[in-house]
């Protein structure tokens, strides 16, 4: 009698954990599914539900094939085990909820009016490299005092005229900005996720130079130094600091700068951004005044990864946009248990006529990023040979923009695969042109450019430019340095001349600029400076030119960049 009962226990010690392991499986389908259940559809609940019925529903029909267990409970349980293996084995796609939680399902309950606005150059996203733009050790001092405004100030105006077929920086923001009056506002949103007030620190953070770049191509275009403000509001567990090092690096007098710390009236008390997400709720938060008072927006982020959103660019940049970003974490980590995919608080932010509404460009500093984490100090990077990318992106589609600066970062094998959701959602809405590389660099729906010093590709057509005078591109005419942001650029004869000579400079329509030399006779070997101003003294707008040398009725042609 004892033998036969211990037999009997061991038997339901054996038979016990199958039994908890089903179970626990079923209740992790019951607790992921309770709130939305066309979740089951899941690969994680697909495979808790495979689990479950393993260790439960097969066992019970073994039971009843045997004829051990006749009770009506054992049918029903059956019953509940085969549907189990109905949803398992696909029965949610037959019952039309196979694209339930999936890329492109959600959304917004209506699309604000500016979607359906045509956009500049969309699906274009222009990347500069210059290797020189930066020279950090990655130990000695603060790395935002190894970069070279003279180099990043070249790139800018190189992106900047490939990204809009131009052949001056005025050009290229009349373009972006055709509606332009003078008098309008534009805000410039930086990050500054990791600052404090006085950072001793390398934490990655915004850098002033490109900011310095787009400020003198805006000023230049017509914007007044107080129409321009740089801004980030970031609070909730950051500092809401925006470093005395950043403002003070700004080349240019009048510039607002605003941040959250002592500023009360950061947030509008009036425009909110309504988010609308398919299970749960996040209250409506207010933007931020300067967006409310702007009329054009430029999203400046930093290329880097993000430890639970997978990557921050220019959407998840407006996190320091509004008030107490706090709330929409669960609805933008992607890591995170009970995220939706089908979902991203990114978009709902986008969709706000304030930002996406108002959004011009977007500019991605990658001079040095992080690969790995959102904080620290920058890494080398291996793809760049050990080295800083020294790069920057530049688009008026958002979401081409961060499309490919996101495959820069993929390629380092440290971002997770639900990265691009936000993207892929903001491409299925229409809000710009989604896509990933199918090898490095290469798209077919995004226009993508790449440009590397000394930039050779401005998007000048080197043809024929109009005016009465033609310029023919030749080899010979040398430019020192090319292109330059000095106010005087030095244009050296490579040779002797004998005889009458003139030097000449023509816009990139061919007009007549200014006469830098007409003389009988000239020795060779003469260096000439021009200020950047012409025949009248007035300044030139900075872009594209053309020297001409003739003498000895032989013509030589040289194009420089202007960078202001």
């Amino acid at each position: 009698m004892h033998a036969h009962a211990r037999r009997h226990s061991s038997s339901f010690l054996h038979r016990l954990p199958p039994v908890l392991i089903g179970i626990a499986a079923l209740v992790w389908v019951l607790i992921r599914t309770g709130r939305k259940p066309t979740r089951v559809v899941y690969p994680c609940q697909r495979a808790a539900l495979v689990t479950s019925w393993a260790f439960l529903g097969a066992p019970l029909i073994a039971a009843i094939a045997t004829a051990r267990w006749k009770r009506p409970v054992v049918w029903g349980t059956v019953a509940v085990a085969t549907g189990w293996a109905v949803f398992a084995l696909g029965g949610g796609e037959l019952l039309g909820l196979g694209d339930a939680g999936e890329i492109g399902t959600w959304r917004p309950a209506s699309m604000p009016a500016w979607t359906a606005r045509d956009r500049a150059f969309e699906g274009r996203a222009v990347q500069v490299r210059d290797p020189d733009a930066t020279s950090w050790d990655y130990a000695t001092g603060y790395y935002g005092d190894y970069v070279d405004q003279d180099i990043v100030d070249a790139m800018v105006t190189a992106g900047l005229l490939e990204l809009t077929d131009e052949n001056t920086i005025v050009g290229a923001w009349g373009r972006l900005i055709p509606g332009f009056t003078p008098g309008e506002n534009i805000a410039i949103k930086v990050n500054f996720n990791n600052a404090g007030a006085d950072p001793p620190d390398n934490e990655i953070d915004a850098l002033i130079h490109p900011v310095n770049a787009l400020l003198g191509g805006l000023i230049e275009f017509g914007f007044a130094p107080s129409d321009i403000t740089v801004f980030d509001v970031t609070h909730a567990y950051h500092n809401g600091e925006m470093p005395q090092r950043f403002i003070d690096g700004c080349e240019y007098a009048g510039i607002n700068f605003v941040k959250y710390v002592g500023n009360p009236s950061a947030f509008s008390d009036t425009a909110v951004i309504h988010f609308d997400p398919p299970a749960g709720s996040i209250s409506d938060r207010p933007v931020a005044q300067v967006l409310v008072d702007a009329d054009y927006v430029i999203s400046v982020p930093i290329l880097k990864r993000h430890d639970y959103a997978g990557v921050t660019l220019s959407f998840k940049n407006h996190l320091g946009s509004f008030d107490d970003c706090m709330q929409v974490h669960d609805h933008v980590f992607t890591g995170i248990s009970g995220y939706d995919p089908s979902y991203n608080a990114l978009i709902d932010i986008y969709l706000n006529p304030h930002i996406g509404g108002k959004t011009v460009l977007v500019l991605c500093d990658a001079l040095y990023g992080n690969y790995q984490h959102l904080w620290g100090a920058p890494t080398p990077w291996p793809q760049f040979g050990n080295d800083a990318p020294s790069t920057i992106f530049l688009g008026a589609d958002a979401v081409a923009t961060d499309c490919v600066a996101l495959d820069v970062l993929y390629r380092e094998g440290t971002v997770g695969e639900r990265a691009d959701d936000y993207l892929e959602l903001a491409g299925a809405l229409g809000l710009g042109v989604y896509e990933r590389e199918s090898a490095p660099g290469v798209y077919s729906l995004i226009d993508h450019r790449y440009l590397e010093s000394p930039f050779d590709q401005t998007g000048v057509d080197d043809g024929p430019h109009g005016g009465d005078e033609q310029p023919v591109v030749t080899d010979m005419l040398a430019v020192m340095p090319n292109p330059s942001s000095c106010p005087t650029l030095r244009l050296r004869l490579p040779m002797q001349v004998d005889g009458r000579a003139s030097l000449k400079l023509y816009n990139a329509r061919g007009q007549h600029v200014r006469t830098l030399l007409d003389n009988e006779r000239v020795n060779g070997g003469l260096e000439l400076s021009w200020n950047g101003t012409d025949g009248a003294g007035r300044r030139v707008a900075s872009g594209v030119y053309w020297c001409r040398l003739d003498y000895e009725g032989r013509s030589e042609t040289e194009k420089l960049l202007l960078v202001r």
